[in-house]
């Protein structure tokens, strides 16, 4: 008994969009495929401290959208169209992303891998005050704003001579 995959040996012409591939080892769980994802075949939910996102492959409609929106090129497609399973679990991927809590607030607001690649990004950039950078990376974005506005207030006062 021949598989489906002997039977239909064609190759996809050169631009051909199939299956997304997905590399969990460069993903960081922001969830901008979903974001980009016309039929919701890939979706983010927080729960429990964790972000997860699932992809169910059975949905894709090849656009290519989440390859475009990725930040880290966790996510290419393949030239694979061959989808026939005897199992709806061999079309899912589910990945877990622990979620960081603010240091003033405490509220889960971004995957711990989303802020360390931010960081290494600044990093690669050639920023050199790392350990400032990655306090401030760990406080939600409204405590962070209001850390920077203070900041600004403070060394305004400094350069006025009022502290």
């Amino acid at each position: 008994m021949s598989s489906i995959k002997e039977i239909i040996k064609r190759e996809p012409f050169e631009k051909f969009r199939g299956k997304p591939e997905v590399d969990p080892t460069k993903c960081i769980g922001c969830a901008a495929c979903a974001n980009a994802c016309p039929p919701q075949a890939i979706i983010a939910r927080d729960e429990d401290g964790f972000r997860i996102i699932e992809f169910s492959f059975g949905r894709c409609i090849f656009c290519g959208r989440c390859e475009e929106s990725c930040p880290t090129g966790a996510v290419k497609l393949s030239s694979n169209y061959l989808l026939a399973t005897t199992t709806k679990d061999d079309l899912k991927l589910v990945m877990k992303f622990r979620l960081a809590k603010c240091r003033k607030c405490g509220r889960l607001f971004a995957t711990e891998r989303q802020i360390e690649h931010a960081i290494s990004e600044v990093e690669k950039a050639g920023y050199t005050n790392i350990e400032d950078l990655r306090e401030a990376q760990y406080y939600c974005p409204e405590c962070r704003a209001k850390l920077f506005a203070e900041r600004v207030l403070l060394s305004l006062k400094f350069f006025r001579g009022e502290v």
